[in-house]
């Protein structure tokens, strides 16, 4: 089905070919600022920073451009973490004990975004903003009340009904994607009738079951390249990229950092920053740039003999959602079979008007939060999130419900080679197991109320009236879906 699927969007290409919005410049030797990183942090600061007259900035990527249009048709991005596209840093954990041991030899891989935009080109393009006690936990000033007026000055809301919490003046598209499915309203209403309240979980209070929302307008992806760094590189100011180019040092003057060092085509560049040097790689590369420089734990970079500039913590502290998934059988057809993806029909509907199945993610309309600890905490443990999955086999229906639980970890230095992966460890530890556990039995209890719902003579639409036979299967895995990894301060 998705060989079937990558033909088709290989076919689309042909159609629908890219035109290039990237101007090409001739690198200089120096530039104000230097950012080392396209993804999402570094696409917005490059936005940020061009709106400044006179300001001269490089942007330094280690991934490819983004004309693909499997990032740009949503349905397509259930191919892009495994397919050959070169689109994402394939890293692995260190052998496991808690975790992983239906893996080769116990090790998960970590799949991040390596293209313009990073994760935000290659993930579900699930719209979310954090929660209220992870910015109190940060310090003075980074509370939730003082970062809502930037979330909204980035919003631009297209279908979302009017709130303090939402803003249409933004550049990033944020939607509903489209009309809620039967299996998001039977999912939504299951949960309201097990005593979950509703809420927007993009507010300040996220525990409960809410409508997703998404970064999508016109029927394809809106990554944080295109909505942010592709104006940036068309101004008028001197803002410069360079892609397929790895950071691999940055050089200090004394204790201030002066210039970057990158590889592009086998040679080394250098590039001074006159200002600042501001590091955007990710969760993952920013320590990995950090520790190969010298600034890190000089424990672990006297084991790789790197030369200690300062003494710090780096790469502690890292956490990152694991995403289990449960697969049910239904005897009633709701969910993207391989046959509907693949079909005349679909391809035609997209390529007029946009429409369709392939205009549309394989996430539902709904996601739930919770705190399964009930430690009174607002800040959820666990996610779960209905999806309507590729069938396996056509004839099959599937409904896939998806746990994140998430857990702190350390990266380290693996080797002082700039191409080799960080080490992570340890991973995930044993109150992950407990959590994953609540996370079934509520999705267990979801299902079965709705069904008995059904037999009283529940709502026509009400997932109740789904035939759950069997569960299919269960995966694990670390991943990007609401956003990238994030390094707590």
């Amino acid at each position: 089905g998705l060989v079937i699927m990558a033909v088709l969007v290989a076919f689309y290409s042909v159609c629908e070919p890219f035109e290039p919005v990237y101007p090409s410049h001739t690198l200089v030797d120096e530039y104000d600022y230097v950012i080392v990183g396209g993804g999402t942090a570094g696409s917005v600061i490059a936005h940020r920073l061009a709106e400044k007259a006179n300001t001269s900035i490089l942007v330094i990527e280690a991934g490819r451009h983004d004309y693909d249009h499997s990032i740009r048709i949503p349905v397509a991005s259930v191919s892009l973490l495994d397919s050959d596209k070169n689109l994402v840093w394939n890293y692995r954990t260190v052998p496991q004990v808690n975790s992983a041991q239906g893996f080769l030899n116990s090790r998960m891989t970590l799949p991040l975004g390596k293209v313009l935009g990073g994760s935000s080109s290659i993930g579900d393009m699930i719209y979310g903003r954090g929660n209220v006690a992870d910015f109190a936990s940060w310090g003075a000033n980074w509370t939730w009340d003082n970062l809502l007026p930037y979330f909204l000055r980035n919003e631009k809301a297209l279908d979302i009904d009017s709130s303090q919490y939402h803003s249409t003046e933004g550049n990033l598209p944020v939607s509903r994607g489209e009309e809620e499915c039967e299996l998001s309203m039977a999912f939504s209403g299951a949960a309201q009738e097990l005593g979950l309240k509703h809420v927007d979980y993009t507010s300040k209070d996220q525990l409960g079951v809410s409508q997703s929302l998404f970064t999508m307008m016109g029927g394809e992806r809106w990554s944080a390249a295109r909505t942010f760094l592709e104006p940036a590189l068309n101004r008028r100011y001197k803002v410069h990229m360079t892609t397929s180019s790895v950071a691999s040092k940055i050089l200090f003057s004394g204790n201030r950092a002066v210039q970057v060092v990158f590889n592009q085509d086998g040679v080394n560049v250098a590039v001074r920053a006159r200002k600042e040097i501001i590091l955007t790689g990710g969760a993952i590369e920013t320590p990995k740039l950090l520790m190969l420089s010298g600034i890190g734990p000089a424990d672990e970079l006297a084991k790789f003999k790197v030369p200690v500039v300062v003494d710090l913590p780096v790469g502690q502290g890292l956490k990152d959602p694991l995403k289990l998934w449960l697969r049910y059988k239904s005897d009633k057809e709701i969910s993207v079979t391989r046959d509907k993806l693949t079909s005349a029909r679909s391809f035609l509907e997209y390529y007029f008007s946009k429409t369709g199945i392939w205009s549309e993610t394989l996430q539902s309309q709904t996601t739930l939060f919770l705190n399964t600890k009930k430690d009174g905490s607002s800040r959820p443990d666990v996610n779960i999130n209905m999806l309507r999955a590729v069938a396996l086999p056509n004839q099959a229906e599937i409904l896939g419900v998806k746990y994140e639980l998430e857990d702190q970890f350390n990266a380290g230095l693996y080797d002082s080679n700039t191409e080799a992966s960080p080490s992570f460890l340890p991973y995930f530890i044993l109150p992950a197991r407990d959590r994953c556990v609540s996370a079934v039995l509520v999705s267990t209890t979801l299902l079965s109320l709705t069904r008995s719902t059904c037999a009283r003579g529940g709502r026509a639409d009400s997932l109740s009236c789904y035939q759950v036979r069997a569960e299919v299967g269960c995966d694990e895995r670390p991943g990007p879906l609401h956003h990238g990894s994030s390094l707590v301060p």
